[in-house]
């Protein structure tokens, strides 16, 4: 049986296990992996600014900067890591003033490999989509 961990479309994106044995304890263990991210975005990815926000009703936003969002999206025990390009409103506002979405897109190209070293840092397995927003993962036993 697989089930579908959904992630913003275009996004870079690691995922990784958050099942803890006792389902009690799942609370805990997605507060500590927020905490774990925003560490290590502080640490590798300066430049984004702690921020609290929802794209759609599964995707959340736990940091942003001028061109992108990192957020985390969990489903069925996965956790999905991932820096995808700004979507908000005051983004679209900027973009229509010029090629911000370009700017934006090499930027995330530059900054890559920085957070290709952030997913690895939290266990995560990194997974370069084309343009499918979900991946099925088997049910965990």
């Amino acid at each position: 049986m697989a089930h579908t961990v959904n992630y913003p479309v275009g996004a870079q994106v690691g995922f990784c296990l958050l099942a803890p044995s006792d389902p009690r304890e799942w609370s805990s263990a997605y507060n500590r992996l927020i905490a774990d991210i925003r560490r290590q975005i502080r640490s590798l990815l300066p430049n984004f600014e702690s921020h609290v926000a929802w794209r759609g009703c599964s995707d959340r936003v736990l940091a942003r900067n001028p061109y992108a969002d990192i957020g985390l999206s969990v489903a069925h025990g996965m956790a999905a890591v991932w820096m995808a390009e700004r979507e908000d409103s005051t983004f679209r506002a900027r973009a229509s003033w010029g090629d911000l979405r370009g700017e934006a897109r090499d930027w995330m190209t530059r900054i890559g490999p920085r957070f290709d070293e952030m997913l690895m840092r939290l266990g995560c397995i990194q997974h370069l989509p084309a343009d499918d927003p979900s991946i099925l993962w088997p049910l965990a036993a």
